[in-house]
């Protein structure tokens, strides 16, 4: 997958009638689709004569009409990309990212709340002012008008604002798992910007059932020992580093958003997940989070020897050393011996991490102020 691709914007004709055959003009605008499939249209009514963007509304394909002197405003059609999305551009960290709802309040990186026109592209924005400016421009002259988007954008003609005709994709897509909104964005995590949902279990969940699948339709066969043996030690390995980031970002945006004591923050910034059971109960004196809650102690230890074994696997090729031993307590592993790891117990480590994940999630927006239920 290539980052950053160009996604072409839909187009089509916006018409402007302009009947004076009564004492005043009656103004008609609508929205002509000219492209080869469905458009997902909204409306913003831009205030005149400025052509400065206000409320958001849906827009059903029926024509506006009005007398001219009852417009102290007009509804400007806003087309998605060919994919179905919306760009938006935060004002205050300046990110782009794409949403498939049009109206949005919340930015998915920095969190902050804004009005829903705030998060217009300066692309949009000029499209609505040059909009606005043909509307006038026929009501002055008491003629039909049509606002062409596939000519402009034929000829490519930048003089007329730079319109959004192609939509930046960004890196990750996320569908929320509270509301279901489809949402684009840089990196990896973000909130969901309606619902201001964190995405972070919805990407483990995601990372998580790639590597089941691998265990649960090995690519290599019990003749090929040492390929499957590898196998498991990379799944293991992939699986705590997942539950790894995981973990640092959630209590990064905890800093963030949850008001705190410089001390306690200092605190959890020196929070390692290398251990999960020291993690855990230091995040539960910190702020009140337990991440082990439900699993017994049996599941603790077998938790504790598998991160420490992603160590052994990532930066010693699987062969425990002295250390190793010491720390996990594994008394039947010697010294240089190469680890192995069971199928079964790489699920058991995936259904563990899937809890204690399912957990940090809960607990985080039960604490932090965005997207709590």
């Amino acid at each position: 997958m290539v980052d950053f691709q160009k996604v072409p914007a839909l187009c089509g004709l916006v018409e402007i009638k302009i009947d004076c055959t009564g004492s005043s003009s009656l103004v008609t605008i609508s929205y002509r689709n000219t492209n080869k499939k469905a458009v997902r249209i909204y409306g913003v009514n831009a205030i005149l004569p400025y052509g400065v963007p206000s409320e958001f509304f849906e827009y059903d394909g029926t024509p506006y009409k009005k007398p001219d002197e009852k417009f102290d405003y007009i509804p400007v059609f806003m087309l998605s990309d060919i994919e179905g999305y919306h760009s938006r551009r935060c004002p205050c960290c300046n990110k782009l990212f794409r949403t498939k709802s049009a109206v949005v309040r919340l930015c998915p990186y920095c969190a902050l709340t804004f009005l829903p026109q705030s998060f217009l592209t300066e692309e949009q924005l000029n499209y609505i002012k040059d909009y606005t400016k043909v509307y006038i421009e026929a009501l002055n002259n008491k003629h039909d008008s049509i606002f062409d988007l596939d000519h402009i954008k034929e000829k490519n003609d930048t003089s007329r604002g730079g319109y959004y005709f192609f939509e930046e994709k960004q890196q990750t897509t996320f569908k929320c798992y509270k509301c279901g909104l489809e949402t684009n964005v840089i990196g990896l995590y973000a909130y969901c910007p309606v619902c201001g949902r964190r995405n972070t279990l919805t990407i483990i969940e995601n990372q998580l059932q790639q590597l089941q699948n691998r265990v649960d339709s090995p690519q290599y066969s019990t003749k090929e020992r040492e390929y499957r043996d590898e196998e498991w030690r990379e799944i293991t390995k992939q699986c705590v580093s997942y539950f790894e980031a995981f973990s640092r970002d959630i209590v990064s945006e905890i800093t963030k958003t949850v008001p705190m004591l410089p001390k306690r923050q200092k605190l959890l910034d020196k929070i390692n997940f290398h251990n999960p059971v020291i993690a855990s109960n230091l995040l539960y004196e910190c702020i009140g989070i337990n991440f082990l809650d439900g699993i017994d102690k049996k599941e603790k230890i077998f938790i504790q020897k598998r991160f420490l074994r992603r160590h052994i696997y990532e930066h010693c090729g699987g062969v425990a050393d002295q250390h190793y031993i010491d720390e996990a307590k594994e008394k039947s592993i010697k010294t240089g011996q190469l680890i192995r790891e069971r199928p079964s117990n790489v699920l058991t480590l995936i259904k563990l991490v899937r809890k204690m994940a399912i957990n940090l999630d809960r607990d985080f927006h039960l604490l932090a102020v965005i997207g709590r239920d």
